[in-house]
């Protein structure tokens, strides 16, 4: 255990001589390492990002085959009545006359209001 010097009661100035610390002689304890708690901190917080990482990485690829999946389905739903709808504007617009859309799907509940305005 190292013994610490007394913390002097008041800082020198510029005019007055301050005699060099006394240099430990070959039996005496090395000085302490100045610890860096900046450095500490940055090594703790980047092991604690990959070990979260890898373990968040199962559930969010579950998430997002999920969001994938029902992305799809939502879209093999809705799509083909957009299409169609769509398709049967231009040609009323090319042709000058009208043409009914063709009949699709009644949308579900949460899906409604999906299609183009014309």
């Amino acid at each position: 255990m190292s013994v610490l010097p007394p913390r002097p009661d008041r800082v020198p100035t510029l005019t007055e001589v301050v005699l060099p610390a006394p240099v430990p002689g070959p039996g005496a304890p090395a000085p302490a390492a100045a610890v860096d708690e900046a450095l500490i901190v940055e090594a703790v917080l980047a092991a604690l990002r990959g070990q979260v990482g890898a373990a968040m990485a199962p559930a969010l690829a579950r998430a997002m085959e999920r969001v994938q999946h029902e992305t799809r389905l939502a879209l093999a739903r809705t799509l083909p009545g957009l299409v169609a709808e769509a398709v049967a504007h231009a040609v009323a617009e090319a042709g000058g006359r009208a043409v009914p859309p063709a009949a699709s799907p009644p949308a579900p509940a949460g899906e409604r209001g999906t299609g183009l305005a014309g």
